[in-house]
């Protein structure tokens, strides 16, 4: 006996809202997850260098550096296939920069005494500029660097970069190409500093 007919032609029923939607808040967990690890990443950075602040390790803060990089990135990336623009405060490395600014000692470190004291390496010199500058595209308002920062960034940028005593210390283990790439280093980005600093002046030249 055949089966009838509007039997076999019954429509099979559709998903429930709630089982469409199970796919997109696991993502959405899954992304809340892989940030707190990031960040955790860049916090446990930071606690390296202000648990040794005598003597900064250049990769640490390179490390970071590259942390920041990354999401900046992808922040562009999302920028160019996104409609709406929330800024970088609604991403990650809004809130990378927010967790350097708000974190006063580290932040004292490589805003002021890792570019001030002569016997940081140009290793660390070089290190600390990337960062800075890396968190400078995070900012709402430029830093507004101490007296003697700005005149060693400028001199970083019209001069010659001397070694220094710490540079002294690590010559036997330092190649000179390593010394060459850390000196490019320095000077390029003591230039995007001094041109966020720049940019800083001509506005409140405006403004005001």
């Amino acid at each position: 006996m055949e089966a009838p007919r509007d039997a076999e032609s019954q429509p099979e029923p559709e998903p429930s809202a709630a089982a469409a939607e199970a796919p997109e808040e696991h993502q959405d967990q899954q992304e809340e997850d892989e940030n707190e690890v990031l960040m955790a990443k860049a916090q446990s950075l930071m606690d390296k260098i202000t648990a040794n602040p005598e003597n900064p390790s250049p990769n640490v803060l390179h490390a970071l550096a590259t942390i920041l990089e990354t999401q900046e990135s992808r922040y562009m990336e999302d920028a160019d296939h996104s409609s709406t623009n929330n800024g970088r405060s609604a991403h990650n490395v809004g809130r990378l920069g927010n967790l350097i600014r708000e974190n006063d000692e580290f932040f004292e470190l490589i805003s002021s005494k890792f570019l001030t004291e002569n016997r940081d390496s140009v290793a660390v010199q070089a290190a600390t500029t990337r960062l800075l500058f890396s968190c400078s595209l995070t900012w709402m308002y430029p830093h507004v660097f101490e007296d003697d920062v700005l005149a060693n960034i400028r001199g970083w940028v019209m001069e010659e970069i001397p070694r220094s005593s710490g540079d002294d210390r690590n010559w036997k283990h330092d190649t000179g190409k390593r010394k060459t790439i850390d000196s490019e280093m320095l000077r390029t980005y003591s230039t995007g500093l001094l041109a966020v600093c720049l940019a800083r002046l001509v506005i409140s030249v405006v403004v005001n």
